[in-house]
Order: structure tokens, then sequence, then C-alpha cells
């Protein structure tokens, strides 16, 4: 029987934003493992970043908590979870147009396995008006956004973000 608090945090981070990281790391406060997966997610339109580049700059945002694995997926966050064991799903909410989004996500995947429950983890007051289009936002105007990513992955962001000139 496996006895491990575990969680997954599904996003599409495109990009990883310190909102995230901030998020990680009260999750990973709390669960002995916290899988950070990159859904792609056939909903949302296509991505700036590859899967595989989202991937690598998560592990490198957040190699400092040991108990936390990044991953991807190519299906449905729920599956994943039940895959890994994970009990709960943590979900991430600055405003009242995410909470709406994530009660109605909850409900379908407690409709897909009722054993997982859905975490809702609230970013500090510094993150809660950064998005990851934001970001891009700031960026395709050429202005910094030095304070609103993970250090780890600023100058690989601003390489490929700034509008080349």
């Amino acid at each position: 029987m496996n006895t491990k608090k575990i969680a997954i945090y599904p996003g599409s981070f495109d990009p990883v934003t310190r909102g995230h990281i901030e998020i990680v790391a009260k999750a990973a406060s709390v669960f002995d493992e916290v899988y950070v997966v990159v859904c792609v997610n056939a909903q949302k339109p296509a991505s700036t970043f590859t899967v595989e580049e989202r991937v690598e700059m998560l592990r490198l945002a957040t190699q400092k908590f040991p108990n936390v694995l990044v991953d991807k997926h190519f299906g449905m966050a729920v599956e994943y979870a039940t895959q890994r064991g994970a009990k709960v799903m943590i979900r991430g909410v600055r405003n009242p147009r995410d909470f709406e989004n994530e009660i109605t996500q909850y409900h379908f995947n407690h409709y897909i396995n009722s054993s997982i429950e859905t975490m809702i983890i609230f970013p500090n007051v510094e993150s809660l008006y950064v998005s990851s289009s934001s970001i891009k936002e700031l960026a395709s105007f050429s202005h910094d956004f030095y304070d609103f990513v993970p250090p780890e992955i600023y100058d690989y962001l601003k390489i490929r973000l700034f509008p080349k000139k």
C-alpha cells in the first residue's frame, strides 16, 4: 500500500511564471511527491514553446525542490493522476474567472475519478495578475519581464521572446 502523499500540478506552463513556482513551493511543503506536469490542451491556442522546452524550463525552475518531479502528458490530467497514484490535483487560482474554470474542471475530474480531490493554492499577492500570456505580451512590446519569471529561465526567455531588431 502506498502511504506517500502524492499530488500533481498540471498546466500548460507556456512559459512558467514565478506564480507557478510559488504554487509548486507550497505544494512541495505539503506533499511527499509533487509531479508538475506539462499537459497538452487541445482547447488552447498553439503554444509558444514546445512541450520539451516547457519541461526543461520547469526542471530548471524547480530543481531546488527535491520532492518535485517534472513530466509531460498528452491526455487528461485526471488520468495522469490516476496512473501516478496521486490523490490530489493542485490548481492555482488568481481570480474569480480562474475559480469558475477550476470548479467546472473539478466536477468533470470528479466524474471520471471521484477518489482524486482538487486542492486550490493561491499565489502570493505579487503574482495575482501575472499570467504566461501577460509575460509574452510584455516581451512583444520589448518590456522587461524579469520580476515575473523564475530567474533560472529568464535569460532563455529573453532570447526567445524579445523581438529581433
